[in-house]
């Protein structure tokens, strides 16, 4: 396993553990009425086992329990912090959690019937994530269905043409700050901010080339338009204390806080655009119904 993908990897660990430790059941309640909306439009409905991949705070497994309480399900992520708050509310008898990571499943070939995956492949390099959905079909029984929901993006050609451009260009300013990281610490915490390591645009295309190959035929695509209560001034208000109370310089704190005003005065005028996802519905033929 590739050194910078590790390190990346337990800072994500880390950063999702902080995140959980600070969840409540307030916050999830704000998001489950789009999730349960979501479930019910792509007719995520089955009698069988369920697995939720990248379990997170539980939000999609409470709202497929929502939906269908008789279902069993099997959620898993690399977040112990997650998977705890997860348990306080998913009901016990019908739920497993499992801390796993979503490249070394630990289930037999066969064992679900739906696989729910939402906003966790980008989180891999392309090698990984041809891995995990191949993993993920050999998983599902004949006639079972897989749901795979990733960010999308407006036109698939420019976030194309910004990925080498960025390539390009940020590989010059890594190159010259390369030299100071004296510690692996250090490294990591480059490697997870400077653009040129990132793992690129899980593009719509690429996405369902992947599925296809990996012998799931797909039954639908749509590109969802995710519905946000943020209150985008209260947002930057929140941060523009987060800089002032924070221990950077005072001319860097000047610079921040100048930006954060021009955004301010940009959101006067212009209306941020919606998150987009792209959502795939795809099911394994059931071969032996075939013959």
């Amino acid at each position: 396993m590739n050194k910078v993908y590790l390190s990346k990897k337990l800072l994500e660990v880390e950063w999702v553990n902080e995140k959980a430790s600070k969840l409540s059941v307030d916050d999830l309640k704000k998001k489950l009425g789009d999730r349960i909306e979501k479930f019910k439009r792509y007719k995520f409905n089955t009698d069988g086992l369920v697995l939720d991949v990248g379990t997170g705070s539980g939000i999609d497994l409470l709202a497929l329990f929502s939906i269908n309480p008789e279902i069993e399900v099997v959620g898993i992520d690399f977040s112990k912090k997650a998977l705890e708050f997860a348990k306080k509310i998913l009901p016990k008898e019908r739920s497993h959690l499992v801390l796993a990571d979503a490249t070394h499943l630990p289930f037999r070939e066969g064992s679900f019937k739906a696989i729910n995956v939402s906003n966790m492949l980008h989180h891999h390099p392309l090698r990984l994530l041809k891995l995990i959905i191949k993993n993920l079909a050999s998983l599902l029984k004949g006639d079972g269905f897989i749901l795979i929901e990733e960010p999308s993006v407006d036109s698939e050609g420019e976030a194309l043409r910004e990925e080498i451009d960025t390539l390009r260009f940020e590989f010059e300013v890594y190159s010259k700050i390369r030299h100071e990281a004296t510690s692996k610490r250090l490294q990591a915490y480059l490697y997870d901010l400077v653009p040129i390591f990132r793992y690129g645009t899980t593009y719509p295309s690429l996405i369902r080339k992947v599925i296809e190959e990996c012998g799931l035929k797909i039954q639908s695509f749509d590109v969802r338009v995710e519905k946000h209560s943020i209150n985008d001034f209260k947002m930057l208000s929140e941060l523009r204390e987060r800089i002032e109370s924070s221990v950077i310089p005072s001319y860097e704190k000047a610079f921040l806080m100048e930006k954060v005003d021009a955004i301010a005065e940009k959101l006067k005028l212009i209306k941020p655009a919606n998150y987009k996802s792209a959502v795939f519905k795809a099911n394994k033929p059931n071969l032996t119904s075939m013959e």
